[in-house]
């Protein structure tokens, strides 16, 4: 019980900075016996059992507090129906707690943790009953829409190392390669780290560099949900959950082979139609661990980029069928104003007849059509509760992420993400229009004004 008191203080703290810290970890991990092995672990350490110490932690702390959202919320429904006019238990409090619970777990992990936070931070933003904690101007509530660092610590990884990994991969070293490369990271994610160099004919590069050991630690954090997505095989009647699994694997999941593969494959598909730039990757200079890429000699802002970002996305989805589930900064990145595609591999390629029940599916959310809503519900495989729950937002304390199939998690943390992207890029109305009449023409009927009214609201959404 002390260990869920700790717990419970710890996440009732009302500014973020007060428990995201190593002194409130060392708490938290006393009262739950795991201490010790908490202090050897050290997930960016070049030593496989100082990470694999890491990796137990990390795990354990995540399921050990969501198990203590859970017990949170049932406690706190019979407390707050014993008092009512207890704020402590109200039921938004529950949800902020619980919430919190696990954006402060996924951000103390680090690593591709920190896309499990994105993800769950682009689903919440559709849920009617807890967007508003995103949206709120109370200082009180700033805690919960702050983002994770995009800065990650480099310490880990000096520039002799750097050397011989080039070395190592591709068989040259940086003086063989670059004239000059600028060690000062533009970006750092907790995975990748990301330079700017310069060929010896002078163009500009972008260099992103996976370290050994940040991949073997990323390893490490997936293993035991590729062993539950393997496991899954041998049960009846868990296909679903099972698929679900791994587009959580494939979401979170680093890989920079398969980033020049989908960089590729993008430019190649998408030329000239979509407002974003990617940069392309050189030949024989990509590996497990390394990927150079052209540059325009960009660099990168704080600023949010074009709000017509929402028209590509739109194009993207239904004219060609893929998703990119992800819009936030650790996916995309601004060069005064214009996007640039850090990460390519996280898309989803969905087939016809899912985009079609896509486009049927945000109509019938935006018109109440009964017609649209039977012809996505059909394509979608989904039930009256399970339409309901998807479009209304009522998710309650979990986001649904094991009750649909992958193309509409993507398709629907896309939704959410571009959402979060218009609230905070403060998209005009109008730029809702090109998208409105792309789904207009898939489902052969005029609703773009419903449409546009309908997306224009959840941007504008608060508290209900």
């Amino acid at each position: 019980m002390s260990s869920l008191l700790c717990d419970f203080i710890i996440h009732n703290t009302p500014i973020i900075e007060s428990s995201d810290n190593s002194y409130v970890d060392a708490v938290w991990h006393y009262e739950n016996d795991t201490l010790i092995p908490w202090i050897f672990s050290k997930s960016k350490s070049h030593n496989f059992i100082r990470q694999l110490l890491s990796g137990i932690t990390n795990h354990h702390r995540l399921h050990v507090t969501k198990s203590f959202g859970v017990a949170d919320n049932a406690l706190s429904a019979i407390c707050h129906t014993i008092s009512p006019d207890s704020e402590l238990f109200s039921s938004d409090n529950r949800k902020k707690r619980y919430f919190r619970r696990l954006l402060l777990t996924c951000r103390r992990n680090g690593g591709v943790f920190l896309e499990a936070e994105q993800m769950i931070r682009n689903f919440a933003q559709k849920s009617r009953q807890i967007s508003g904690l995103f949206t709120g101007d109370a200082d009180e509530e700033k805690w919960y829409f702050k983002g994770p660092s995009y800065e990650g610590d480099i310490n880990d990884f000096q520039r002799d190392e750097l050397d011989v990994l080039f070395r190592k991969d591709l068989g040259r070293g940086l003086n063989d390669i670059f004239i000059k490369v600028d060690l000062s990271p533009t970006r750092g994610l907790d995975t990748w780290i990301e330079y700017k160099g310069y060929l010896h004919s002078g163009a500009p590069v972008d260099i992103t560099v996976f370290p050994p050991h940040r991949l073997r630690m990323m390893k490490i954090d997936m293993f035991p949900f590729r062993v539950l997505s393997c496991g899954l095989k041998f049960i009846p009647f868990t296909k679903s959950y099972r698929r679900t699994i791994d587009y959580y694997l494939n979401r979170v999941s680093m890989d920079l082979m398969k980033e020049e593969t989908s960089r590729k494959w993008l430019k190649s598909l998408l030329p000239n139609i979509f407002p974003m730039k990617i940069p392309q990757p050189l030949p024989g200079l990509c590996s497990k661990h390394i990927l150079v890429s052209s540059s325009d000699g960009i660099q990168i802002d704080n600023e949010i980029p074009d709000p017509k970002l929402v028209v590509g996305a739109a194009a993207m989805a239904f004219n060609h069928n893929i998703i990119f589930p992800d819009y936030s900064r650790r996916s995309v990145v601004s060069c005064q104003k214009v996007p640039y595609l850090s990460r390519a591999s996280a898309h989803v390629q969905l087939t016809e007849s899912e985009s079609q029940a896509l486009a049927h599916l945000i109509t019938a959310a935006a018109t109440g059509s009964q017609h649209h809503k039977i012809n996505a519900s059909m394509k979608l495989g989904l039930n009256e509760k399970s339409y309901n729950r998807l479009v209304s937002g009522k998710w309650g304390l979990f986001p649904p992420i094991t009750k649909f199939s992958p193309s509409i998690l993507a398709a629907t943390e896309s939704f959410c993400s571009l959402v979060a992207f218009a609230r905070d890029s403060k998209a005009p109305k109008e730029v809702f229009e090109p998208l409105a009449r792309t789904i207009s023409k898939k489902v052969k009927e005029d609703v773009s004004s419903s449409v546009i009214n309908y997306i224009d609201d959840m941007v504008r959404i608060r508290t209900k």
